[in-house]
């Protein structure tokens, strides 16, 4: 029914590795632009908006799983 291969076709040493600065690199710049964002309207955003970095690293990694960077060369 379904044809999965026998062996794993992705890099998931490299693929971690990235992920986790990836997932650094989001947080960072969502600190930073909530910070700007409170700044130019004049009163700090006191919400919790985690989410958006989660989200940016959930649409990452379904890109780099496809990416040529992280298959394995065969």
């Amino acid at each position: 029914m379904f044809s999965f291969p026998a062996i794993s076709e992705i890099r998931f040493t490299k693929l971690i590795i990235h992920s986790i600065f990836t997932s650094v690199a989001l947080t960072l710049l969502t600190l930073l632009i909530k910070d700007l964002i409170g700044l130019v309207l004049g009163h700090p955003i006191e919400k919790d908006v985690s989410y958006i970095s989660t989200i940016l690293f959930v649409v990452w990694f379904v890109f780099a799983i496809h990416n040529e960077r992280y298959q394995k060369q065969r």
